[in-house]
């Protein structure tokens, strides 16, 4: 949400286990000018949905389908840049991984 700070943990993927799909649904559109999210781990942050994925200006859902699969248990992280003179925004990032 606007104002948490970030990059945040999301969920730890395990070693070997596909992240098929990543959605951010928003709840509260972000009013920053710029604002933007996304989700990757501490040596790319946007390797799992870059910033031009996920439309923050409005109510709904945004997705995307790395089908990627981690060599070592990693921390998946969400960064949110709020934007120039934000005041609102939030949402729910939901990971889809495999079992």
């Amino acid at each position: 949400a606007w104002g948490d700070a970030t990059p945040a943990p999301i969920v730890t993927a395990p070693i070997g286990k596909l992240v098929y799909a990543v959605e951010l649904h928003i709840k509260v559109p972000f009013d920053g000018v710029g604002a933007a999210a996304v989700v990757g781990d501490s040596g790319q942050a946007d390797r799992l949905m870059n910033a031009t994925q996920a439309d923050l200006s409005q109510v709904g859902s945004n997705d995307s389908h790395p089908s990627l699969a981690y060599g070592a248990a990693t921390v998946v992280n969400l960064t949110i840049t709020p934007g120039a003179g934000a005041t609102q925004g939030s949402g729910v990032a939901v990971i889809y991984l495999q079992s």
